[in-house]
């Protein structure tokens, strides 16, 4: 009988041992990589290109930003900035909003992000002056830009995230003065545009 036991016992040991051995060299499966939803923050274009032309007076270089991660490889971007400006001097005033979508793939390694897809924008707003003859003139202007972007954001703590982006655009703009005299104003461009942002994920 006390064979019997203990060559049970041996038993169990040996296959408790080499189970042991199988999970010891068996490679350890990282946990599943975890990522929030959604994102809010701002965006600031340093060397926006309406520093640059005349015409893109009125386009707001920091807006809010949005990301919406639909899975680990898609995210959209919304991006909404608002520009106003009121000169008592002269007594003009001029308003726009932008609006922009970005429908970017995403690459996921630990806390970076890397991004790449197409990006598209639209702006409009008004301008509103007196003339010579003491006439109130209001023009007013609208911009389409599209174009691909490459991006790359750092997560930190899982909430908090950094980053920045570069893209080609190609845009056209169009004016349209109040002035019954003067003509339409069109034209089309083809820059690089970049951007910083940080955004806070939910």
């Amino acid at each position: 009988m006390k064979k019997s036991n203990s060559f049970y016992l041996v038993a169990l040991f040996l296959i408790f041992a080499a189970n042991l051995q199988v999970h010891a060299q068996a490679p350890v499966q990282p946990p599943a990589e975890e990522y929030k939803t959604f994102g809010a923050g701002i965006s600031f274009q340093p060397f926006g290109i309406a520093n640059i032309l005349e015409e893109f007076e009125g386009v707001p270089l920091t807006k809010f930003n949005f990301a919406i991660n639909a899975t680990k490889g898609f995210r959209t971007e919304i991006e909404l900035g608002y520009y106003s400006r009121n000169n008592k001097s002269d007594d003009s005033k001029a308003n726009a909003l932008d609006v922009g979508i970005g429908l970017l793939g995403t690459k996921r390694i630990n806390a970076n992000v890397i991004m790449g897809g197409i990006k598209f924008n639209y702006a409009g707003g008004k301008f509103n002056y007196e003339n010579g003859s003491g006439q109130n003139i209001e023009d007013k202007f609208k911009r389409f830009a599209v174009g691909p972007v490459l991006g790359y954001e750092h997560i930190l703590g899982g909430q908090f995230g950094i980053g920045g982006e570069l893209g080609l655009k190609y845009s056209s703009y169009k004016e349209t003065p109040g002035d019954a005299d003067s003509e339409d104003v069109e034209s089309t461009s083809l820059y690089t545009d970049s951007a910083i942002f940080v955004r806070f994920y939910f």
